[in-house]
């Protein structure tokens, strides 16, 4: 089967152990900026959600990450993005977030397919926060109102883990 350009698949692998590892975060940390980019995107896994048996009629609704690894230092995950500040979450204090949501948190070893492959795929991981059915999510097209009201109903999932995150910190020169 072919995979569409701009969908998001799950890799193979990644470098992940869970012991020391900082989870980078690029860009803001706002919740309702997060929701929407989440909310935009949540229809592309289909191949992700395919790999993991589960039905095609779920969104993902996720934030691009990075693991700071041996060989993947924050200047090098930086490089090229016009980011000058990034924000980190060390990897143990995922599994310690306060609130109900907390177990929901995943992290996909995730790349999209097309344009040309990027080198911080090896470290690339999307911060799994809900999955939910396409049904859920239908009123990020509707009116103003209807989108407001999904932003609040999902704050809850989004606001304490996007609240761990520390920073922001400068990009540390090379």
């Amino acid at each position: 089967m072919a995979l569409e350009r701009g969908q998001v698949h799950l890799r193979s692998s990644g470098l992940l152990t869970l012991r020391d590892e900082q989870l980078v975060r690029f860009g803001t940390l706002e919740p309702h900026q997060v929701i929407r980019s989440s909310l935009a995107n949540g229809d592309r896994y289909g191949p992700a959600l395919r790999t993991l048996g589960l039905p095609p009629d779920l969104a993902v609704l996720a934030c691009s990450t990075f693991v700071a690894a041996a060989g993947y230092g924050i200047p090098d995950l930086a490089a090229g993005t016009g980011y000058t500040s990034y924000h980190a979450l060390a990897l143990p204090d995922l599994r310690h977030l306060p609130g109900k949501h907390r177990h929901s948190y995943e992290l996909w070893p995730t790349a999209t397919i097309g344009g040309r492959p990027d080198p911080r795929d090896p470290v690339h991981f999307d911060l799994v926060i809900a999955v939910l059915p396409l049904a859920e999510i239908a009123a990020r097209t509707g009116s103003p109102g209807q989108r407001r009201e999904l932003r609040r109903r999902l704050l809850p999932r989004f606001a304490p883990l996007l609240a761990a995150f520390q920073g922001p910190y400068p990009i540390p020169p090379d």
